[in-house]
Parts: C-alpha cells; sequence; structure tokens
C-alpha cells in the first residue's frame, strides 16, 4: 500500500517537475526573438530584463522538484541524474554571468552590441544543450 502512494507521489512529482521545466526552452526562445527584433537597446533590456526572473524561478522551480525526486529515489547515483545537475549549474552560472555584465555593457554602444551577441550565443548554445538532455532523458 505504502509503495504505491510512493509511486504515484514519484509519478506526480515527475509531471509538475518535468511541466515547469518545458517552459525554459520557450523563455530561451522568447529572449533570442527579442534579441533579434529589437533595435532599441532599452526596450531589449527591459524585455531581457524581465525574463531573467522566470529563469530564476524556473530553475529553482526545477532544482528543489528535482531534489525532492531523487529523495524519493533513494539519491541513487544515476548518469540521468547527474547530467541534469550539471546542466542546471551551466544554466545558473551563464544567467548569472549575462546579468552581471549587463551591468557593465550597458555603458557604451560598441560593449552592447558584443553584449548581444554574447547572448545570442549563450540562448543559442542553451537551448542546444537542453533539447539535447531532453533526448537524453528521454532514452
Amino acid at each position: 500500500m505504502e509503495s504505491d502512494l510512493t509511486l504515484k507521489t514519484l509519478e506526480i512529482l515527475k509531471s509538475y517537475h518535468v511541466f515547469f521545466l518545458f517552459i525554459i526552452p520557450m523563455v530561451f526562445v522568447l529572449n533570442l526573438l527579442y534579441l533579434y527584433t529589437q533595435k532599441n537597446y532599452a526596450s531589449l533590456n527591459k524585455k531581457i530584463w524581465f525574463s531573467m526572473p522566470l529563469l530564476f524561478s524556473l530553475y529553482a522551480v526545477g532544482f528543489v522538484s528535482g531534489i525532492i525526486i531523487w529523495a524519493i529515489l533513494g539519491f541513487i547515483y544515476q548518469g540521468k541524474i547527474l547530467l541534469m545537475l550539471f546542466v542546471w549549474i551551466i544554466f545558473l552560472v551563464g544567467e548569472i554571468i549575462r546579468s552581471k555584465k549587463l551591468k557593465t555593457m550597458r555603458l557604451s554602444q560598441e560593449r552592447m552590441e558584443r553584449y548581444i551577441a554574447g547572448c545570442k550565443i549563450f540562448y543559442m548554445l542553451a537551448l542546444v544543450v537542453y533539447l539535447a538532455s531532453i533526448g537524453v532523458f528521454l532514452l
């Protein structure tokens, strides 16, 4: 009886985990659209700055729900779980670096153009890594 409840709880938690984490690539695509379509730096910064709390919130939800699922599984070390943690750390560090760079890069047009080029590369790579990691998890 208890194992049935545990399995049901685990399935529900996994569905929440997957639901919230499938929003992340949508935010990446949205940011890429902003980067390619916006010509005004001020409006671009506002739109990307607006998505930053959303991304950090989604990273937090993914981390907490992942740790809870991992705890229910008994903290078993699997390659998929370690890959998820690695990808999560890369995305989190990348977003922190990106947001810190914005403070200094917005002072001149040349720096801002380099920042935008870097953001495009980061979000494209993040999207590719994210989609590749989803492919690994589904196998």
